[in-house]
């Protein structure tokens, strides 16, 4: 089966080939749609493949950027700027900052124009932006900590301003994907995460936990990052063997940490009903 595997994506890169020509010749609104959706199948496929995709996901972007596909086009700009083995990552920064203004994220291009214009200066795509750039955002040195203070005031029947802290994990997202090496840029994740977490969106959260795994090991709450995922995944997801992969990396990797034993306490009982996990303490204790 292993041997197939080149030569299925040969024929993957040939069909995509095939669209791109098609497209070339007779450009059209629909054309430029099948040839997306071909690019997405291919990049969700080889995902793992960074350097194989990299030039389908600037293709993608491209695309979607021409034909006005912006709810389309942060899916192949999202990975670009997230990894960091893309080269000349600033066009597709300035193309984040103008889909977020398509979008109505205002709050998100303020955070990337704002930090575009502290790194590159000088460069004159920079600065058309940022001219952009809202008031209240530039009265603010730091404007992603100003936008997660805003998320209790006002708060509704779940404790927190839905529409300030849905701003704030799109600036915290938007911060990263910037400026990675930002001093508060695990934090704000970190944050982020809890906020979509608090508001019952847990896909938003997981993803977010990910980033943080994987971009930020030594952040001082990787740890807490971990054991979180895994409680996510028992208690809101259902998925047992998961979460018990997860608590039990979690044990082989932070053996010390403060949560080690609930995570032991919850690998133990994993699967036991309330009543039989008192049993269990009950025996314990004896």
């Amino acid at each position: 089966m292993l041997a197939c595997q080149p030569e299925k994506k040969d024929e993957e890169i040939e069909a995509l080939s095939r669209l791109e020509t098609e497209l070339e010749l007779q450009p059209s609104e629909e054309r430029a749609k099948l040839y997306l959706d071909g690019l997405n199948k291919y990049v969700a496929d080889h995902y793992q493949e960074f350097e194989v995709i990299q030039p389908y996901l600037k293709k993608g972007a491209k695309v979607s950027m021409d034909y006005g596909f912006l709810d389309k086009a942060p899916g192949f700009i999202f990975p670009l700027l997230k990894n960091k083995n893309t080269t000349d990552k600033l066009p597709f920064q300035l193309n984040m900052g103008d889909i977020m203004i398509n979008l109505n994220k205002r709050h998100a291009a303020d955070v990337i124009y704002k930090e575009l214009a502290r790194v590159h200066p000088n460069d004159p795509e920079v600065q058309k932006r940022k001219v952009l750039i809202d008031s209240v955002a530039l009265a603010h040195d730091d404007y992603v900590q100003y936008l997660f203070d805003q998320i209790l005031i006002n708060p509704d029947e779940f404790g927190v301003n839905r529409i300030a802290a849905l701003k704030f994990v799109d600036a915290a997202e938007a911060l990263a994907l910037i400026n990675p090496d930002h001093p508060k840029t695990a934090e704000y994740l970190y944050k982020a995460a809890e906020v979509a977490r608090g508001m019952r969106t847990m896909p938003k959260a997981m993803s977010i936990y990910d980033w943080i795994l994987t971009d930020y090991p030594n952040y001082e709450k990787t740890a807490t990052v971990l054991f979180i995922k895994g409680f996510i995944m028992e208690q809101d997801f259902k998925k047992a063997d998961e979460a018990r992969a997860i608590y039990t990396e979690f044990l082989e990797r932070y053996p010390d940490h403060q949560m080690a034993s609930s995570a032991k306490f919850l690998l133990e009982n994993m699967g036991r009903s309330e009543e039989e996990i008192l049993q269990h303490i009950s025996k314990e204790g004896k």
